[in-house]
Formats: C-alpha cells, sequence, structure tokens
C-alpha cells in the first residue's frame, strides 16, 4: 500500500495553542511539524524543541518562505489572526486558521477574497465540527432519530483569567466572550440549521469593556431557534441539547470537544454513545485538512468559508446591537 504523501506544518506563533496543536500531528499519519515561527525565537525553540528537524524561525515572514512548509496553521493572538493569514497566503501558503478566523466579517471577507483569488486552501480551525461524536451526532440527525430538529440550546461558560491584562479581558487582544467560546455555540447552531436569519444577543459587560458573559437568540429560515449562553467568567454546564420532534441528543461536556452522546426520548433510558480519542483532539482536524489538500481541495466540504462568514456575520450582528445597548464607542 502506498504511503500517503508527507504533509509538512508550518506553525505561525509559539504560545500554548502552537504547542498543543503540535503535540496531536505525530497522531496523523504523514503529518510532520516542518517549522514554528514567532516574534521571539527563544519561544518558537521551545515549541519546536521535542520535534527532531523541525525549525525555529524568529518571523513570520521567514516562516510564510520557508520552502520546507506545505501548509501554515495560524495560532497567534486574534486580531493577528487575519495578517497573519494575510501574510501566509501571499506568499503562497494555504492556511488552517485558529478560530475566531478573524475579527469581523469585513476581515474574513478580505482572507477568503484572497485565498479564492490565489486558488490556496483555507479555513476555519473550528475543531468541534470533526470529533468523531460530532459526526455520529450528525448521522443520526441525517437519518432522522430525532426527527426534524426544532431546537438547539447551547451553555458554555467558564471562570477563566481574571486579569484584566490577560488575553481573555483585553479588548485589544481580541478578548471577551463572544470571540472566546462564543463562536463555538452560534457554529454549532449554524451546522445545523444554516445562515440565521435574525439574530437578538444581550451581554453582560466588565470593567475592561470586553462582554464577560451574554446570550444570544437565533432564528433559522425554517423557523429553528438556537439559545446560547456563554461566559468567561462563570462557570455553567458545557453542554448542548439538539432538540427534534421526536427524540433530543445531548452533546455532553466538553460539547467543544465532545467524547459522548445520549439520544434521548421521552420516557426511555438514554441512549449513550461514547467516541473516546487519544491526545488533545486536533487530530481529526489536522488529518481532513491533509486530505482536502492530497485531493487538490481549495475548501473543506465540512467546514466550508460560507459558514466561517456565517458565524462573522452573527458576531457583528451582536456587537452592533451591544454598542447601542451599552453606548460601547
Amino acid at each position: 500500500m502506498n504511503q500517503p504523501r508527507e504533509i509538512r506544518w508550518g506553525i505561525m506563533g509559539a504560545g500554548r495553542m502552537a504547542a498543543k496543536f503540535a503535540s496531536d500531528l505525530p497522531r496523523v499519519p504523514g503529518a510532520r511539524l516542518a517549522a514554528v515561527g514567532s516574534l521571539s525565537m527563544r519561544r518558537a525553540e521551545a515549541v519546536v524543541q521535542p520535534y527532531a528537524g523541525a525549525r525555529a524561525h524568529n518571523s513570520y515572514e521567514a516562516l510564510a518562505a520557508d520552502p520546507d512548509v506545505d501548509i501554515i496553521y495560524v495560532a497567534t493572538r486574534n486580531p493577528q489572526h487575519c495578517p497573519c493569514a494575510r501574510l501566509s497566503l501571499d506568499a503562497g501558503k494555504p492556511v488552517l486558521c485558529e478560530k475566531p478566523f478573524s475579527m469581523n466579517t469585513a476581515e474574513a471577507r478580505q482572507m477568503i477574497d484572497l485565498a479564492r483569488e490565489r486558488k490556496l486552501f483555507l479555513m476555519e480551525a473550528l475543531w468541534t465540527r470533526f470529533f468523531p461524536a460530532v459526526r455520529e451526532m450528525m448521522r443520526l440527525i441525517e437519518d432522522g432519530a430525532i426527527g426534524p430538529t426544532r431546537m438547539i440550546n447551547v451553555n458554555f461558560g467558564y471562570a477563566g483569567d481574571p486579569d484584566p491584562k490577560g488575553r481573555l479581558l483585553n479588548p485589544a487582544q481580541g478578548g471577551g466572550t463572544l470571540m472566546d467560546v462564543g463562536v463555538y455555540a452560534i457554529a454549532l447552531a449554524n451546522m445545523l440549521f444554516g445562515r440565521s436569519r435574525r439574530v437578538s444577543s444581550f451581554a453582560s459587560m466588565g470593567a475592561t469593556g470586553v462582554d464577560e458573559a451574554l446570550a444570544i437568540l437565533m432564528q433559522f429560515a425554517g423557523g429553528q431557534l438556537a439559545t446560547c449562553n456563554c461566559s468567561i467568567t462563570l462557570h455553567t454546564f458545557k453542554e448542548a441539547d439538539i432538540i427534534g420532534a421526536t427524540g433530543r441528543i445531548r452533546i455532553h461536556e466538553p460539547c467543544w470537544k465532545p467524547h459522548t452522546l445520549s439520544l434521548v426520548y421521552h420516557g426511555k433510558e438514554p441512549r449513550v454513545i461514547s467516541h473516546p480519542y487519544p491526545g488533545l483532539g486536533y487530530q481529526f482536524e489536522i488529518a481532513e485538512v491533509m486530505r482536502c489538500l492530497r485531493e487538490g481541495l481549495l475548501e473543506c466540504p465540512l467546514m466550508p468559508l460560507d459558514d466561517t462568514l456565517a458565524v462573522m456575520e452573527v458576531v457583528d450582528a451582536c456587537r452592533s446591537q451591544w454598542k447601542h445597548m451599552y453606548r460601547q464607542p
């Protein structure tokens, strides 16, 4: 049997996300960490140290220009996602960009337009869609296991780093609940029901000016509803309930990287479906991206760019409503 073509990964950024992503690369046949680029050589060297032959670069430009890199995973802070993705695409490199894809819809369109102009693969790294439990959930729904789906309720809250200058609460670093966990809830609803027709949102604004908690209600073309309750300062259940005409499916905690589902019918014991996995779970999106590259695809069928745009449109709609409600500058 022929071995799959090796895909050499570059990682732009050398923080926590970069190290986690790199740790799952060896779980995918044919995947290899080739290089890491950072504004700090010391940090880049720390990420590549466990991986024989991987190189450290002391700039994003050097990584983008590396001829031994086949694709770049953008793992920088939120406001740098767009410029880093564009730098990589301009250098002729396909891109997997960490969520949130961009800071707003306008930036997302810039990135997508550039990728399509250059005929390069581009995808948002919204890893939830690729877990075996989520793929099983979608198969059950498509097979009519709970009848026509009518509603989804998503809860995702945790008490994060309270440092006002840290990543979560600092507006200059793209902080806030919407960008950190809200996009997961929105994307999950959109995966089920498509682009939303109406959005209504409220937020609890903190002292630093970011949304510390939020509630979003979305309505879709077929009348389906989604409720999303998220926070970066409050612990909540981290689960999602998909409700159909004849039953429901619960995605158990952690709903953003799940391994367990329950199929529930009224008056009956739940059927528990388990899909455990080794490592951190990045291997599923990595494998799908590599499949797309080997097949010459420019978009991933499971995470198309129009879906990313739809999420960013909801993000912009929420922010617009908050601006008028809370007199944001």
